[in-house]
């Protein structure tokens, strides 16, 4: 039988930084979104009025997104973010748990690349919604697990 898993079974951990100055930022990121792999779409007709063949094409891996819920020590997160968008790397990864919330590396990837954009919370005075921090990556197409 298949072990299914649910979206609130990931643990998502992202990482400012490369190497030994890889520094995780905040404890548990919330969403994430994004990351797939797509291939370009060329064809072509080989002539003679013959049917259009697929030959495939080069790949590229899109943004991925993640979001973590706005705390008080989540403000200099924000603005390390900031101050590392299109300078400095950004790792995120993902271990998804059993049901009895234990993790295990065969379920889990990590994504890289470099601080696209962080978007501080928006403010409304007259809601009591939850605030999110959101920061974006543009990421390598290979991913490094």
């Amino acid at each position: 039988m298949a072990f299914y898993i649910r979206s609130d079974m990931a643990q998502i951990h992202v990482f400012l930084g490369k190497g030994a100055a890889k520094v995780q930022k905040g404890a548990e990121w919330a969403t994430f979104e994004g990351g797939a792999l797509e291939a370009d779409d060329q064809k072509t007709r080989p002539g003679g009025m013959a049917k259009q063949v697929a030959i495939g094409g080069p790949t590229s891996r899109g943004d991925v997104t993640v979001t973590t819920q706005f705390t008080d020590s989540m403000v200099q997160v924000a603005k390390d973010f900031e101050a590392a968008a299109g300078r400095k790397e950004m790792t995120v990864t993902i271990t998804y748990k059993d049901n009895d919330g234990n993790a295990d590396g065969a379920r889990a990837f990590t994504v890289e690349g470099f601080v696209k954009s962080c978007q501080i919370p928006s403010a409304d005075v007259n809601s009591g919604d939850v605030a999110f921090l959101t920061v974006v990556a543009s990421l390598h197409e290979d991913r490094s697990s």
